[in-house]
């Protein structure tokens, strides 16, 4: 059985390519970052954090969203991804 955050189930993760629509941007430290569009819960009601199996499939998004004009004038970029599962016990530094 899967855990639920919300209202969302939590995946099983394995490894998978797709694209993802998100704003580069720089904080006042010049680190550069990618967030995802319509994030800020104070203006928008839901973020634009789709996952897309292909480029096309991305850009009829904006479009059935009815962003593409938000897009444009926000320089949103396309990023391609890929997920790879890892285990956190390689990472975590033994106590």
């Amino acid at each position: 059985m899967l855990k639920k955050i919300n209202e969302f189930h939590i995946m099983e993760l394995s490894s998978e390519k797709n694209y993802v629509w998100r704003i580069l941007v720089e904080d006042e430290s010049k680190n550069k970052r990618l967030i995802v569009p319509n994030s800020d819960p104070e203006v928008y009601e839901f973020a634009f954090d789709f996952i897309f199996n292909t480029v096309s499939e991305a850009e009829q998004a904006l479009v059935h969203y009815d962003v593409l004009e938000q897009a444009i004038s926000e320089n949103w970029i396309l990023c391609f991804q890929e997920i790879i599962p890892v285990s956190f016990s390689t990472i975590r530094p033994e106590v």
